[in-house]
């Protein structure tokens, strides 16, 4: 009897703890976002007036499913900051190629601009006129990563009892943080001009502790656009409005 009612208690002490405990900490997202390159020619209202298309989203490393995550955060970045310029997402721009069975040429200027960084202006120029906008915006999904901080203990496993350290960083590492990052680039080209008006990016990173994660990698993803397209509206703001003639 003493010992079920000892056990009873160790039961009900462990489950007051568990409901007493303080919850765990959302970690903060860190977030940066920078202009690298702004044309006085790029103009609020220039964009409304020609209209804008997400052309293509690539990436060297990561996968398809990936430049789909960076197309959408990227047009709902770009709805959500202006909501009176039409702006055609990446999904309906290359059905639009497709059906003009143009598809096999898009794709090889896809990834020749993400090997070579060399516009092909007559392309340009092309599916501006396909898609009916004068500006297009070429996104780059440059990094998502995901790694494990680990810290050194000095008395290696002996000091972790009943812990065996998969890692390739060795069965002294125990690991401490999770890293979650996202880089996002843009670029938008004025096809009817053949030149490029703007180029910035956006990042987006969270630290949390490893068996206390909360922030999803899709949370990254909508602050990276998020970051990106802040870069895009900021520098908007400062330009004054060029004539409308190509050089």
């Amino acid at each position: 009897m003493k010992h079920t009612l000892l056990f009873s208690f160790v039961l009900f002490s462990f489950g007051c703890a568990a409901l007493l405990s303080p919850p765990v900490a959302r970690s903060p997202v860190l977030d940066y976002s920078e202009t690298e390159f702004v044309s006085p020619h790029l103009t609020k209202e220039g964009l409304a007036s020609g209209k804008l298309a997400i052309l293509a989203v690539f990436s060297p490393n990561d996968p398809e499913g990936m430049e789909q995550n960076a197309a959408y955060e990227i047009f709902q970045g770009l709805r959500s900051a202006f909501r009176d310029i039409h702006i055609i997402p990446r999904s309906d721009a290359v059905k639009k190629i497709a059906s003009a069975d143009q598809l096999p040429a898009y794709e090889a200027f896809v990834k020749a601009y993400g090997e070579k960084r060399i516009m092909d202006l007559d392309a340009l120029k092309k599916w501006g006129e396909l898609e009916e906008v004068r500006y297009l915006f070429i996104g780059e999904l440059g990094m998502v990563n995901k790694h494990t901080e680990a810290r050194m203990m000095r008395g290696g496993e002996d000091l972790v009892a009943g812990k065996i350290s998969v890692f390739a960083s060795g069965p002294s590492m125990i690991p401490e943080e999770v890293s979650k990052q996202v880089r996002l680039r843009g670029e938008i080209w004025d096809s009817r001009c053949g030149r490029m008006v703007w180029m910035g990016r956006g990042e987006a990173e969270v630290m949390e502790t490893v068996g206390h994660e909360i922030t999803r990698v899709e949370d990254i993803f909508m602050a990276a656009g998020r970051n990106l397209i802040a870069s895009l509206t900021k520098s908007i703001k400062t330009t004054k409005a060029p004539s409308e003639e190509c050089p």
